[in-house]
């Protein structure tokens, strides 16, 4: 198994790169300035439904972690 001069030439360009863009990020995050108290959480008003919209009975909560046909989705 042989590698042409082009393969040999894009990988070495493409690790460069990858290593001149990680040496350009910050090396650790900036913290964010913390407020002077945080603001109430405001309590939900109820919203009118639409005329002839049927109000939900239940909800059904899906399991990709557990379900054997998702092929690693979860």
């Amino acid at each position: 198994m042989s590698i042409s001069r082009r393969t040999l030439l894009t990988a070495s360009v493409s690790g460069l790169s990858l290593l001149g863009l990680a040496a350009c990020t910050r090396t650790a995050p900036t913290p964010a300035t913390p407020t002077a108290s945080p603001s109430p959480t405001p309590t939900p008003t109820s919203t009118v439904r639409a005329a002839g919209l049927p109000e939900p009975v239940a909800f059904a909560r899906s399991d990709w972690a557990g379900d054997p046909f998702a092929r690693g989705s979860g």
